[in-house]
């Protein structure tokens, strides 16, 4: 049977206010309770305190998330965005400055 390494993620300590690998469980004895991790310290290891994690939140399958843009010297706008409902990182470009407009009225 093969084995699986599991992947494990930063915790943030509220004792120190900084984030980091917490050490495997075994390290530490006895367990950590609740919101607790086990962390190395100078003289071994301890069960630290640690931050609630955030809640994950769904994105809505849409275009134009996560937008950077650049104008280079020559004039030129690059402007990449990530579209969610089609699985797509989106490149346009622009040469020139566009004229102002009025907005439209409804």
């Amino acid at each position: 049977m093969a084995r699986l390494n599991a992947r494990r993620t930063r915790e943030c300590r509220t004792d120190t206010n900084t984030c980091e690998i917490p050490e495997r469980p075994r390290q530490c004895s006895p367990g950590c309770e609740g919101n607790e991790a086990c962390f190395a310290v100078d003289d071994g290891f301890a069960c630290r305190p640690t931050a609630p994690r955030a809640p994950f939140v769904e994105l809505r399958p849409s275009a134009g998330q996560f937008v950077d843009a650049l104008r280079t010297p020559d004039g030129v706008l690059h402007v990449v965005h990530y579209d969610r409902g089609a699985g797509e990182l989106r490149y346009l470009t622009m040469e020139g400055t566009p004229e102002p407009s009025e907005p439209s009225g409804n």
